[in-house]
């Protein structure tokens, strides 16, 4: 699987000093196995199991896990990534901070492409088949709408973000049908952060995911926090 296929773009920029051997993936556990396949020059990663969300010194969005599943909590995010200085640390981040991004819409060509390769139900594959009727018609899958609404700012903000990883979704909800040639409206909000108790050089910043249409009401939103290093102990490593 290429996440390339999935629309997650990649920083062409990024320095990819050294692929890890596969004993060192082996030691942050097989969530992190993937780091085995990084290459300088292709700017893709073929995975050989799931990815978690890392962001920070580069820019390589990948899935939130469910929580409690194993993920490659990175310490000291420059031996991860490379040299390249992220833009936002924990400090950046505040309650009631917006993001919102141009609207997107989908063709009947683009839903069943999708679909097709990664979530093949008739009702997002076969328009006027018997599964589209108690929606109107033929829907767009949600992953894809999920995907849509995350990937700006997955790109805008996370990818110069100190961000170490996710421990998954608390809530993800899909709460509207998605049709060709509907306007959705991508928006991201803080709704709340804390310096880890445990863990000093880190905070945790909770993140709502909205997908909003013409009428402003989410098709789709998810919650979860999101663990972003501390600035002022990046300093004191300096």
């Amino acid at each position: 699987m290429r996440l390339a296929d999935l629309g997650i773009r990649f920083n062409s920029d990024a320095a990819f000093r050294r692929p890890f051997s596969e004993s060192a993936a082996k030691r942050l556990g097989r969530g992190a196995f993937f780091a085995t396949r990084l290459r300088i020059g292709f700017h893709r990663i073929e995975t050989r199991a799931p990815v978690c969300c890392v962001a920070g010194r580069a820019a390589v969005p990948g899935f939130f896990l469910r929580r409690g599943a194993a993920v490659p909590i990175v310490d000291g995010v420059s031996g991860f990534f490379g040299n390249a200085m992220p833009r936002y640390f924990f400090e950046d981040f505040h309650a009631g901070d917006e993001w919102e991004y141009e609207p997107w819409s989908l063709d009947i060509d683009g839903i069943v492409a999708f679909a097709r390769q990664y979530d093949p139900q008739p009702m997002h594959t076969e328009p006027g088949c018997p599964a589209t009727e108690p929606y109107g018609g033929l829907i767009a899958s949600g992953w894809q709408t999920a995907l849509k609404c995350l990937t700006p700012f997955l790109d805008d903000v996370m990818r110069e973000t100190a961000g170490l990883a996710s421990p998954g979704f608390d809530s993800f909800r899909w709460l509207k049908p998605v049709r060709p040639g509907a306007w959705i409206r991508p928006r991201v909000e803080v709704f709340d952060s804390r310096r880890s108790r445990s863990k000093p050089d880190r905070g945790i910043v909770f993140f709502r995911f909205q997908g909003l249409d013409e009428e402003n009401e989410a098709v789709w939103i998810a919650e979860g926090p999101f663990l972003v290093r501390c600035r002022e102990i990046e300093r004191r490593s300096e």
